[in-house]
């Protein structure tokens, strides 16, 4: 206690102990017992914490006396530039400092004092990404963030000063982003065989029986994804993004692209040419005039372009040299668009997963924005009502603006729609108008006997500014299903 050295047991960076800071029992090897009263530790600048491409990753315990903000670890220079890594207010947070700029993620969850967590921060030179127990919690773009050479600490930040509380075991920094099923890997070996991420299509036709085709054939599932579509561009062209998840380069010589998966032939619309490749956490984007669309491209071999009214992308890596696809596969599917704006990936941290939606912004070449939202929105569902009648049920729409949003588009003589989910279309004699920040209940049985029900159950009638419209076709599942409204396209 008082002084010592903390090892690097990978390197000879190894660590000065400051402070009373004790050796205990962790949950990995032994664990280091900070008191949050000046203990920590020092290290020398860690070279991967200087960079844009890493992994910063702890096993953390925190102390029932724990205040509100826990340093992990963290690299920073004088102007206080660089990553912090905290449990703030019990929660996660890993943060990258430009000045005076910032990107960061925070897990949605708290953590539990006196309970081992294990914890981790990525960058690559895209995103911030945030795992707690090998799940990812969070992600943020990070594009154009670069880490600082200056002394590194764990379990505290000198800048305020802060101090951590409880015990902090098994501190490992990588020069690469580590995955979520690498992370599941390394600490679940066991669990592989029951995890779907795991699983994969074989590299070849009738699988490889007797041998190993996991020898760098093909990348693993996820590593180029298709990230960002413009199907309805207006004057300008339709394009495809692809997007390497990895900290390698990867070669898609010969891979093809198309819009239609019925077969193989479909499938091989358009060959990318040999010898290309895409960076490390890089972007490629193929073009409907230069490229898919364009039958002087030697690799179009079917032209084709993106309908605006909604279908799919697919990607399907080379041929083997039977002349028969290889098993790498990927498709998004998207639906009506409007004009200028693109489809594209975004991760959505209450599920833990990625959904194809319409995006604020075009990206090409650059990481994505946020989903376009609004102006209407479905703001609540009664699927299941209490009272075990299923014709009250409910779908409440909610305008998030400030303006007037009519339901029809005169100049196409139609009006908005459900097409998932359940089957209405509002109306068009007379136009439904949503006013700013108000209500619309579309209900499934009589309106006045939804009004009369609302009003038996509070003990006062339904607000005069909330419109109510009824009845549509089809029943709220209760299993759960995708319910979706359409406004009219341009064509």
């Amino acid at each position: 206690p008082g002084s010592g050295i903390a090892l690097d047991s990978v390197g000879t960076n190894n660590g000065t102990l400051e402070g009373d800071s004790t050796w205990t029992t962790g949950r990995v090897d032994g664990a280091l017992s900070f008191d949050g009263d000046g203990d920590y530790v020092r290290f020398d600048a860690i070279e991967p914490l200087a960079g844009d491409s890493l992994t910063a990753q702890a096993w953390v315990r925190l102390s029932e006396s724990a205040g509100l903000w826990n340093p992990v670890m963290n690299q920073y220079d004088p102007n206080n530039d660089g990553y912090y890594f905290y449990i703030s207010d019990d929660k996660p947070a890993f943060y990258i400092i430009n000045s005076p700029s910032l990107a960061h993620v925070v897990s949605p969850e708290k953590l539990v004092a006196g309970q081992w967590y294990h914890v981790a921060g990525t960058n690559d030179a895209s995103n911030l990404k945030l795992y707690v127990d090998f799940q990812l919690k969070d992600s943020a773009p990070s594009a154009g963030f670069m880490g600082v050479s200056g002394s590194a600490y764990i379990a505290c930040e000198l800048v305020t000063p802060l101090y951590y509380t409880g015990l902090i075991d098994d501190v490992r920094i990588y020069n690469r982003p580590v995955s979520e099923s690498e992370f599941q890997n390394i600490f679940y070996p066991m669990g592989r065989w029951s995890r779907k991420s795991s699983w994969r299509s074989s590299v070849y036709r009738n699988g490889s029986p007797g041998w190993d085709d996991n020898i760098n054939i093909l990348p693993n599932p996820g590593a180029i994804v298709i990230n960002e579509v413009m199907s309805h561009s207006n004057a300008g062209p339709d394009w495809i993004e692809l997007y390497n998840t990895t900290g390698e380069d990867i070669e898609i010589g010969g891979w093809f692209l198309s819009d239609n998966d019925r077969d193989e032939p479909n499938l091989m619309k358009y060959r990318i040419a040999d010898g290309t490749k895409i960076a490390k956490n890089n972007y490629f984007v193929f073009y409907e005039d230069a490229n898919f669309g364009n039958p002087d491209d030697p690799g179009c071999l079917y032209p084709f372009a993106l309908s605006e009214n909604g279908e799919k992308v697919c990607l399907r890596s080379r041929m083997d040299p039977n002349g028969m696809l290889t098993g790498y596969r990927e498709v998004e599917d998207f639906g009506a668009s409007m004009t200028n704006v693109s489809f594209g990936r975004y991760y959505k941290s209450s599920t833990g997963n990625f959904n194809f939606v319409a995006m604020d912004s075009n990206t090409p070449k650059l990481p994505n924005t946020n989903p376009k939202v609004g102006p209407i929105v479905i703001n609540e569902i009664m699927y299941n009502p209490p009272t075990g009648n299923q014709m009250a049920e409910y779908i409440e729409l909610y305008n998030i603006t400030t303006s007037p949003v009519t339901l029809y588009r005169s100049d196409k003589y139609t009006s908005w729609k459900f097409t998932d989910g359940v089957d209405y279309t509002f109306s068009s004699e007379p136009p439904v108008t949503i006013f700013g920040n108000r209500y619309l209940l579309l209900v499934k049985g009589d309106v006045d006997d939804f009004k009369s029900a609302f009003t038996a159950r509070y003990g006062y009638p339904l607000p005069l500014n909330v419109q109510v419209v009824g009845g549509y076709d089809g029943w709220l599942s209760n299993a759960g299903e995708r319910l979706q409204i359409a406004m009219p396209g341009d064509t």
